[in-house]
């Protein structure tokens, strides 16, 4: 196993790990309140290879993700703030697009918001941008 399938595979467990401890916390309830807590998801997220993947011409448009075998396809809202992350690094949509082309059978994570589908985050741990890329901030 490549170093990055290594770390790809360390943050899938360590956010299954980060959801088990949530889920405990929230069921031993918060000191002196007596009842439980509760559990949302605020985030939902979907694996695919990037070449299943429709992507926006731009940093506002929709991105189409097929969740599984047989489901419809999700619209997914992106805008400035939607980050697209090749091996961590976050790139332009661009750039992001013509990594996911060079290897369209890349695993991919597609992260968005529970309410009202919006594009959060496009994670390709194993795809890596040109010799130069355009590479963005933060918002």
């Amino acid at each position: 196993m490549n170093r990055t399938m290594y770390r790809f595979r360390l943050l899938q467990a360590s956010l299954l790990v980060s959801g088990c401890v949530a889920a405990m916390c929230a069921a031993a309830g918060a000191p002196g309140r007596g009842q439980l807590g509760s559990l949302r998801a605020i985030e939902l997220s979907v694996e695919a290879t990037a070449g299943s993947l429709v992507i926006p011409s731009g940093a506002n448009g929709s991105l189409l993700v097929t969740p599984c075998s047989g489901c419809a396809p999700l619209a997914l809202q992106s805008d400035a703030r939607s980050q697209y992350l090749l091996a961590e690094k976050p790139v332009a949509v661009a750039t992001w697009r013509a990594a996911a082309l060079a290897k369209p059978q890349s695993p991919v994570v597609v992260l968005y918001t529970k309410e009202g589908h919006k594009l959060t985050r496009v994670m390709a741990p194993t795809l890596h941008a040109a010799a130069t890329p355009a590479v963005v901030g933060r918002p």
